[in-house]
């Protein structure tokens, strides 16, 4: 509903995808986008997903199929913000809660979508990771890039063994932005 996401939901909308923007505590900017979108002649609609509650993918996929009639892309962008810390005092804590959203919201995404896509021959999954994953990383930032690391080896695992049925998986890093 913000952000790359956004504008990445703008963008598709242009090439002719119904877009289901999902947002878990910014309604206000994503009824913002949805009206955008309609406004330009394009198809959205918002919906309340908490990827931190286990079953709640399910049944906002659910929601978006009833909606649209189906789902066959799936862009995960969502992610808590950065809050840099020293690596060594790192609490599993801080890291559990960066992989709920970025990772156990994919894994909730991909369990509730692919079996349909598997059964249409036909899918596309594109998580965001980030241009920070290759190179030194900046200090500080250990909880989010271990986390975007294991979400790359999803959307790699991903790749391998759903690709032979017609799904892809990828990853897209962007830089930094505001």
């Amino acid at each position: 509903s913000t952000g790359i996401g956004a504008a990445i939901a703008h963008s598709l909308s242009i090439r002719g995808f119904k877009i289901a923007i999902g947002y878990h505590e910014r309604a206000p900017e994503a009824r913002s986008v949805v009206q955008e979108i309609e406004s330009n002649g394009g198809t959205a609609q918002e919906f309340m997903l908490d990827l931190t509650k286990p079953g709640a993918s399910k049944s906002a996929v659910a929601a978006i199929v009833q909606a649209f009639g189906g789902l066959d892309t799936v862009v995960h962008s969502a992610s808590l913000p950065i809050n840099p810390g020293p690596v060594n005092e790192l609490v599993y804590d801080k890291l559990e809660a960066q992989m709920k959203v970025s990772l156990g919201g994919a894994l909730e995404l991909v369990a509730a979508v692919s079996p349909a896509m598997v059964e249409k021959k036909f899918g596309r999954f594109i998580f965001l990771g980030t241009s920070a994953m290759s190179g030194l990383p900046p200090a500080g930032w250990s909880a989010y890039l271990a986390t975007k690391h294991a979400l790359w080896g999803l959307t790699m695992s991903l790749a391998t063994e759903l690709g032979p049925n017609g799904i892809t998986s990828n990853m897209v890093s962007p830089g930094m932005t505001i």
